[in-house]
C-alpha cells in the first residue's frame, strides 16, 4: 500500500521518499518507480534494545540527510512509531494501519510482548494531540478511545479492475487462505476448520498463498500431517499478481481467521475476483463495505465451518459478484 500511494503522489507532481527497515539482500538505498527508498538500519527481531538502536540509526540518518528537505513526514505505523513527533522539523502526520494490541502476544516473545504492548498505549497518549490518520473506522475508534484527539481516514482500494463477469470455478470445492503467514493470522484456525469440511466433502481442496517463517510454516504443515489432510493443502509460497488472481476467481471461498486487521484488504481482492469471504468478526471487518462484498461472519473460534459448508453445498455459479450476503 505504501508503494501505491508513493507512486500516485509523484504522479500528481510531489516528491517522495521512503525510509525503511533494511532486509538481507536489499540495497541500503534505491529508487523504484520514480520514489527513492532509504534503509539505514536493521530491525531484525523486536526486543526493547535493539528498537532503540534501530530508532537511533534512523533519526541520525534523518538529522544528516533529510531534515528540513520536505513539507510533511509521515511516519507509519506497525505496532510502534519512529516517534517523528519528536525530532522531525516537518509537519508530521501519525500513520498506524491498525492498533495491535492483542497481536503482540501473538507475534512477540515474552517479555517483549509487555513491552511493546505497553509502549503502544503510551506513544497514542503521548502524541494524543498530533493529527492520526488511519485505514478504518474501526481502527480510528480504537484510537479515539486510547486518548487520539484528531484521527482522519482514508479507504484503501486494488490495483486492478473486478472481473467484468463472474469467473468459471473449480469443478471441485477450492478455498484459498491469502495474506502473510504468522501466529496472528491464526491459520490454525483454518486448518481445523478445514478438516471439519474435509470428512463430509473428501475433495474439497485448501490454497495457503503467501509467505513466513520457516518455524512457522513446518509447524503448520506438521499439523496438516497430524490431521491427515496434508495432500488436501496446498502451500504455494510468494505468487505473482497473475497467479493470484487467477486463484482468487477458480476458489469457491476464500477464509480469514486473523485475529485482528486494520482493513483486510485481501477481502476485497477476494470480492473483485468473484469469490465471497468466510471470515472471523474482527476489526474493521465488522464495519467494512459489507455492500460490496459476500461476507460470512463468524465470531466464534472453530465453528465457521458450519458458515462454510452452507456456502460450499451451494453452487455459486451465476450470482453477481460482489452481491451482498451476511450470515450471523
Amino acid at each position: 500500500m505504501t508503494m501505491e500511494l508513493a507512486k500516485r503522489w509523484i504522479k500528481q507532481g510531489s516528491r517522495v521518499t521512503i525510509v525503511s527497515s533494511k532486509f538481507p539482500g536489499a540495497e541500503s538505498s534505491e529508487k523504484i518507480r520514480g520514489v527513492k527508498i532509504f534503509r539505514p538500519a536493521i530491525l531484525p527481531s523486536f526486543s526493547p534494545p535493539q528498537y532503540i538502536k534501530y530508532l537511533l540509526k534512523t533519526y541520525r540518518f534523518y538529522r544528516h540527510h533529510l531534515a528540513g528537505k520536505y513539507d510533511l513526514v509521515l511516519d507509519q505505523v506497525h505496532g510502534l512509531p519512529f516517534f517523528t513527533p519528536f525530532f522531525a522539523k516537518e509537519k508530521t502526520i501519525l500513520f498506524p494501519l491498525e492498533v495491535a494490541q492483542k497481536i503482540w502476544f501473538y507475534e512477540i516473545p515474552f517479555p517483549s510482548s509487555i513491552t511493546g504492548y505497553l509502549a503502544e498505549l503510551f506513544y497514542i497518549t503521548l502524541f494524543r494531540h498530533v493529527p492520526f490518520l488511519t485505514i478504518s473506522s474501526s481502527t480510528a475508534k480504537d484510537l479515539i478511545k486510547l486518548g487520539a484527539k484528531k484521527v482522519m481516514t482514508i479507504t484503501p482500494g486494488i490495483n486492478f479492475s473486478p472481473l467484468p463477469h463472474f469467473p468459471h470455478k473449480s469443478k471441485t470445492p477450492l478455498l484459498v487462505n491469502l495474506g502473510r503467514i504468522t501466529e496472528m493470522k491464526r491459520i490454525t484456525d483454518t486448518l481445523q476448520a478445514f478438516r471439519l469440511l474435509h470428512k463430509e466433502m473428501p475433495l474439497i481442496k485448501l490454497v495457503i498463498i503467501g509467505q513466513g517463517k520457516d518455524p512457522y510454516l513446518q509447524r503448520l504443515k506438521n499439523l496438516c500431517c497430524q490431521m491427515a489432510i496434508e495432500d488436501r493443502v496446498n502451500f504455494t509460497g510468494y505468487v505473482s499478481e497473475k497467479e493470484k488472481k487467477k486463484l482468487l476467481a477458480k476458489a469457491w471461498l476464500m477464509v480469514s481467521t486473523s485475529l485482528k486487521e486494520g482493513w483486510g484488504l485481501v477481502v476485497i481482492e477476494a470480492a473483485a475476483c468473484g469469490t465471497p469471504t468466510v471470515a472471523y468478526r474482527a476489526s474493521s471487518r465488522d464495519r467494512g463495505p459489507i455492500d460490496k462484498i459476500k461476507l460470512i461472519a463468524s465470531p466464534i473460534r472453530f465453528s465457521h465451518h458450519i458458515r462454510c459448508r452452507r456456502v460450499c453445498l451451494q453452487p455459486l455459479a451465476g450470482r453477481p459478484t460482489g452481491s451482498t450476503n451476511v450470515f450471523r
